[in-house]
C-alpha cells in the first residue's frame, strides 16, 4: 500500500534527478567550451601538430606535447589497472 506522501515524492525525485543530470551536463559542456576557447591562441600559433610533435626547442619556438600526452595516458592506464581490480 502506497501512502500519499510516497506518491507525491516520486515525481519530485524524478524532477530533482533530471535537473541534477542536466546541471552536470551543462557544467561539463561549459568546462569543455572554456578549455577550447583558452586553447585557441596556442592552436592558432602552433597548429594541431603541437599535439603530435615531440620537438621542444624554446630557442626556435618549437613546442610539442606528445611526450606529455603520452605520459599522461600511460600513467592513467597504470592507475586504472591498479584501481579497477581493487574497487
Amino acid at each position: 500500500m502506497q501512502t500519499k506522501a510516497h506518491i507525491n515524492f516520486d515525481p519530485a525525485f524524478r524532477w530533482l534527478t533530471l535537473a541534477s543530470g542536466l546541471a552536470i551536463l551543462f557544467l561539463v559542456g561549459s568546462i569543455c567550451y572554456t578549455l577550447v576557447v583558452g586553447a585557441m591562441p596556442a592552436l592558432k600559433k602552433f597548429g594541431f601538430g603541437f599535439l603530435i610533435s615531440q620537438s621542444w626547442d624554446p630557442a626556435f619556438m618549437e613546442f610539442g606535447a606528445l611526450s606529455s600526452v603520452y605520459g599522461t595516458l600511460v600513467s592513467t592506464a597504470i592507475g586504472m589497472l591498479i584501481a579497477v581490480p581493487l574497487s
